[in-house]
Parts: structure tokens; C-alpha cells; sequence
């Protein structure tokens, strides 16, 4: 059962009233619907009777048993858009294209369609708003512009989008969206395959390397980015966040390091419960290697807090250096903490000087900040923290 439309297809009939029209035969040099048309197949008619100046055109339905066809959907008549009540005597019933189903070309070549178009293939331009479902291939694939809304499904085995253009999800109120969009330059075409299930809870989407995305589950351990200070000429830095049990070791990450005066060196405190240490230090394998005069050593015991050798170089040298926290608790004694550290100094005259040393606070307790300070005027970077977790 489908929508027919045929050429020279035109029967005579004698029917009266609003019901079916009964097919009386083919006038001369035309056709049968019955040639044309199966049975529950659908067709477009018009109906002249000549003799009352009546017309009628419509949607109609096929029935090969008795011939006839029923007056589905009336389209236009003279009976002001209905059925015509057809008087006796002779009509003639042909199959026609309505004026008001017609697609055509306007004066600039275009093709305007309010409803819907289905197609297994489509090649050209579509320029305006195409609002419901798109089934097939559009171009067996899209080949043109398609430009404006796009509301309902589109199904189609394959879509190109050019130049960069985006592909924009947009939320439930369709103000905003979250888009994808291919790098400025793919050296090789690649497809990523998803996954065909969803994964846990907290996986993550790795590649396989040959396109085949999947979920694994992220491996514990690593660091954790916890605070971030700026400081500009202050006194001290303290950093006091989150230092608890979640942590097993801690990661201090300083950059961009000057102090206001010449000769200083750095002092970094911990603090044990609710005091910062400045005594109970003890430090060893410290070695400062210096770019014109070598490597030395030295270690200590006692209340030097000067765990890092600091800037005595002029005060426009500068440091970066990474520090790392190790809680442990041995089985004879409490919690205690070692800071390693590793540093390098950039002179103004382009000198290097590399620290790297070992020290420990013996006061027993949990660690709950750093403190870093000159030993004497301000002192200016930025100070990243970081927790640790095995894995």
C-alpha cells in the first residue's frame, strides 16, 4: 500500500451522492487505476462533472474489489472544500498532481517543502530550517550545506562536518551547550571506537592504541594538588592545609623564590601539633655544588633550622626547589617527619648552584604545616602543595 501517481490514467463513472466512486472504465487513449494502482494503495483524483459544473480533488484509496475509490481526503471542491453530493448522469475521474502537494522550483531555482522529506539519497544544498525526522542518506552521506535548524532525528550511516565546524549538545533549555570540535590539523583520519557498556563508578576512558576506547579503573598513588600560595614580601609563608591522616607523604614544590636582602639563607619549620619547631633539627648530607668552586658537604645535629641553603648571592637571584615530606612511624617511638629536598639557584651572572640535603624534626607528633621564612627581610614565589598516596 503506497502513495501511486501515474500518467493518462482516467475512468468515466455514473455514482451519485458522497460514498466511493464505483469505475465505470477507461476513456478513450487512458488507462485503468486498476493498471495502476493495488489494492489499499492510495492515489491523487479529481472529479469533473460537466453537466452540474461540479469538480472535486482529493487524497483517495483503492479498492480492487469492486472497483472503486474511496474519497479519503478532500483537498478542494465546489462544495466549498467537501465532498461533492455527485448528481446523476455521466463524471469523469482521473488521477491528477494537486496544486497543493506539488513541489516545485521557484523563480531563483530553489525548492521549498513545508513538510517532510524522506529520501535514501540526496545530493545538493539544503538552505533553512528542516524541522522533524532526516531518514536515509542525506547525499549517502551529506554532500552540501545544510544550513540553519535541525529539529528531530537524523539517522544516516555517515555526517562530515568541515572546516572545524562544531558539534554543539546542547542543555534542556537549549541556551547553552558543550561542544567537540577536531584539532586544526589531524595528520592521519582516525575513528575512536566507544566503549559498549558503561563502567564503574570513578573509571576513566583509556585507548587501546588502535582506536578502541574503554573503561579502567585509575591507579591509586599519585599526587594530589592541595593549595597553591602566592606570596609577594611577606615575612613568612604558611602553608597549613590539609595535613592529616589521608596523606602519606606531602610534596612542596617552590618557584620563582627571592628575598629582599643579600647574604640570607631559608629556614623551613614544621609544625608539630599546634607549634612551629625551631629547634630539635637534625640534617646531614647536605652537598652545595656551585658552577665555579665545586661540591661541598656538611651535616649537623642540634637546633639549626636552616634546612636549605638560601640565597647569598645578590638579591636578584632566584630558586626553585622541590621538597618531600616522609611521615613514618618506627616501632619504638611516634610519628616523626623528614624533608628531602633538592634545590637550584640561578645567580644574575648565569652561575648555578645545586642543594640537596636531608633533614629531620625529632619532636614526636602529627604534622600540621610548613613555614617558610628568610633569615632576615622578606621573601617572595609561589609555593604549591601536594598530598601523597601510595599506590
Amino acid at each position: 500500500m503506497a502513495l501511486v501517481v501515474a500518467d493518462r490514467v482516467k475512468e468515466t463513472t455514473t455514482t451519485t451522492g458522497t460514498g466511493a466512486i464505483t469505475l465505470a472504465g477507461a476513456t478513450t487513449n487512458f488507462v485503468t487505476f486498476s493498471s495502476v494502482l493495488s489494492n489499499g494503495d492510495t492515489t491523487y483524483y479529481a472529479i469533473v462533472d460537466d453537466a452540474n459544473t461540479d469538480f472535486e480533488v482529493g487524497l483517495g484509496t483503492y479498492a480492487s474489489s469492486g472497483n472503486t475509490l474511496t474519497r479519503t481526503t478532500v483537498l478542494a471542491s465546489t462544495n466549498s472544500g467537501s465532498a461533492v453530493n455527485l448528481s446523476a448522469g455521466g463524471k469523469e475521474v482521473f488521477i491528477t498532481y494537486p496544486a497543493d502537494k506539488s513541489v516545485n522550483r521557484d523563480a531563483s531555482g530553489n525548492v521549498s517543502v513545508s513538510g517532510g522529506v524522506t529520501a535514501t539519497s540526496f545530493t545538493g544544498n539544503i538552505t533553512g530550517n528542516v524541522t522533524g525526522n532526516v531518514t536515509g542518506n542525506v547525499t549517502g552521506d551529506v554532500t552540501g550545506d545544510v544550513t540553519g535548524d535541525v529539529t528531530g532525528a537524523v539517522t544516516a550511516t555517515q555526517v562530515d562536518i568541515t572546516a572545524r565546524g562544531d558539534l554543539r549538545l546542547q542543555d534542556s533549555a537549549g541556551g547553552q551547550y558543550v561542544g567537540l570540535q577536531a584539532p586544526a590539523t589531524v595528520s592521519s583520519s582516525f575513528v575512536l571506537s566507544l566503549p559498549a557498556a558503561d563502567g564503574s563508578a570513578n573509571q576513566m576512558l583509556k585507548t587501546d592504541g588502535s582506536g578502541n576506547l574503554g573503561f579502567t579503573t585509575v591507579a591509586s598513588g599519585g599526587l594530589v594538588h592541595l593549595s597553591t600560595i602566592t606570596a609577594s614580601g611577606a615575612s613568612t609563608v604558611d602553608v597549613e592545609s590539609t595535613f592529616d591522616s589521608t596523606y602519606d607523604a606531602y610534596r612542596l614544590i617552590v618557584t620563582d623564590y627571592t628575598a629582599a636582602t643579600d647574604g640570607q639563607q631559608v629556614q623551613i619549620l614544621m609544625k608539630i601539633g599546634g607549634s612551629y619547631q625551631t629547634n630539635n633539627y637534625r640534617w646531614a648530607s647536605i652537598t652545595h655544588d656551585t658552577k665555579d668552586s665545586g661540591r661541598s658537604d656538611r651535616s649537623g645535629v642540634g637546633v639549626d633550622t636552616y634546612i636549605m641553603m638560601g640565597l647569598s648571592y645578590g638579591n636578584d637571584a632566584y630558586a626553585n626547589a622541590n621538597f618531600v615530606i616522609d611521615i613514618y612511624n618506627p616501632a619504638d617511638t611516634a610519628i616523626r617527619h623528614v624533608i628531602r629536598y633538592e634545590g637550584t639557584y640561578f645567580e644574575d651572572d648565569n652561575d648555578i648552584h645545586v642543594m640537596q640535603g636531608l633533614g629531620m624534626n625529632e619532636t614526636t607528633g602529627a604534622l600540621t604545616g610548613l613555614r617558610i621564612k628568610a633569615g632576615s627581610g622578606n621573601v617572595s614565589g609561589r609555593f604549591r602543595l601536594y598530598g601523597i598516596t601510595n599506590g
